[in-house]
């Protein structure tokens, strides 16, 4: 059966029977990615090609190869018509219920806003093919799949590496606080990682706020001068516009980070504020330093006052020489505020043995982030060259939850976890020891998640607030 990574999903005829625009949109857009050497799927020309009769069979092998799906729309109804609607709605539903980990979808319309999308597709990128031309986004398409390709094999390679030359022991963070470990391979457009992110924004306002409050009361900046504030590590931009896009002092926020994909979606959400702009960069980059000059140079932004990353230094391979490149950049004078988090200060009461385990084997998981970055935050800094550094810690317990907000802390603290043993587990899908890694993590989260709606039990953990001055 022909593999295929991309699916285009689109409406063939309409009530009259005619060729709708939409079909000779896909079929442009189909040419154009075959001939990027993308392996496309159009219904009207794959299924003819294949000589296959069983036209439901052919859709659904289709879309279980592919890992982008593409829905091309000039009108909201043909977008509820009956097999665009199966397309999506069935690739959705493989992307949630994670047996296509990595699945992403998008839309290219005309004429329809995010707002007029049925709510599966309104979770994901809308391109409107007025502002984004064919080329672009097939290029776009194939960048994301050659990065998915290249990530998959990295990944692969530095697996055979570590077993190899660890046998299984985890090397952490030395006493510097530079990071002995590879970069994380957490990808923010994974699963369900919008939302999770969304709740993770919210919760974390209170520790924020305590970082920011403080450098309020310093009075850093004199009143009237506009403030440029850069948040690295962005993702989808929720706690820069909660925290800097409506504040009047602030010019501009540029939030960047390395996913594209992200990036797109991110512009879409916040189109409205004009002082968020959102860029990709990627901060372990040789040229991270001009790269970013020249998008401040792109957005005039003058200097930066404020320099903002939450839970970012925990996924890099070497935090100090990202921070130390970021200095080089800011003025002196200028503020960095770092967030970070530490499963260290995570305690729960009773079941703590199974939240230990379920640590424990996160922690010694080749590929994970350094779960225990916020207590390095400090020396982090103070090594960076950074002065004045100041550390602020908040705590949230289950005490302060209702039902709802134990299941978000759920969600945002534990759930997504079982993402890293599956990536593993997609690098090499035949092997025992990782299928069977994998099962014991979702039966513990599961196991877990149920203890945190007993009344009596108690959960709290941490946030870790870094303040320095350049």
């Amino acid at each position: 059966m022909e593999q295929y990574d991309v699916f285009i999903s689109y409406k063939h005829t309409d009530d009259a029977g005619k060729e709708t625009e939409d079909c000779r949109i896909a079929e442009a857009l189909y040419q154009m990615l075959r001939d990027k050497g993308v392996a496309a799927f159009m219904s009207g020309q794959s299924i003819f090609r294949l000589g296959m009769s069983d036209y439901k069979k052919a859709i659904d092998s289709a879309l279980d190869s592919a890992r982008i799906l593409i829905v091309v729309s000039t009108c909201t109804e043909f977008i509820l018509s009956g097999w665009v609607e199966y397309e999506y709605e069935t690739f959705c539903e493989d992307i949630l219920s994670r047996r296509k980990p990595g699945g992403s979808i998008l839309s290219y319309t005309r004429g329809i806003t995010q707002d007029q999308l049925p709510r599966t597709l309104s979770r994901f990128q809308n391109y409107r093919i007025d502002e984004v031309s064919m080329d672009k986004l097939t290029e776009f398409v194939r960048l994301s799949l050659e990065k998915s390709k290249q990530g998959a094999s990295a990944a692969r390679d530095s697996q055979q590496n570590f077993d190899a030359a660890h046998k299984g022991q985890v090397s952490r963070a030395d006493s510097s606080g530079s990071s002995s470990f590879s970069a994380s391979n957490y990808s923010s457009d994974y699963s369900n990682e919008l939302k999770r992110l969304e709740i993770q924004a919210k919760n974390a306002a209170r520790s924020d706020r305590a970082a920011l409050d403080y450098l309020e009361s310093l009075a850093p900046f004199p009143e009237d001068e506009t403030r440029y504030v850069l948040d690295l590590g962005s993702a989808y931009g929720f706690v820069a516009a909660d925290r800097f896009g409506s504040d009047p002092r602030v010019g501009k926020v540029l939030c960047v980070d390395f996913n594209a994909r992200v990036i797109e979606r991110a512009r879409i959400l916040f189109a409205e504020n004009p002082k968020m702009v959102f860029e990709v960069l990627d901060a372990e980059s040789e040229s991270f330093e001009d790269d970013l000059r020249a998008l401040m140079e792109k957005h005039n932004i003058p200097k930066l006052h404020i320099v903002f990353s939450a839970l970012l230094l925990l996924h890099l391979r070497d935090p100090n020489r990202v921070l130390r490149k970021l200095r080089h950049v800011m003025e002196p004078g200028s503020y960095i505020i770092l967030r970070g988090s530490d499963d260290g200060s995570k305690l729960c009461y009773p079941h703590a043995e199974l939240m230990d385990e379920i640590i424990r084997k996160c922690g010694e998981l080749p590929g994970g982030s350094d779960r225990y970055n916020g207590r390095k935050l400090c020396s982090q800094l103070i090594n960076s060259g950074f002065r004045d550094v100041r550390m602020f810690s908040t705590m949230t317990d289950l005490s302060e939850f209702d039902f709802d907000g134990r299941t978000a802390l759920f969600a945002e603290s534990f759930a997504y976890r079982a993402d890293f043993f599956r990536r593993r587990l997609e690098q090499a899908p035949e092997d025992p020891g990782r299928k069977k890694e994998y099962q014991w993590i979702c039966d513990a989260l599961e196991e877990f998640e149920n203890q945190f709606y007993e009344t009596n039990f108690w959960y709290c953990e941490y946030d870790y607030m870094a303040v320095g001055r350049r």
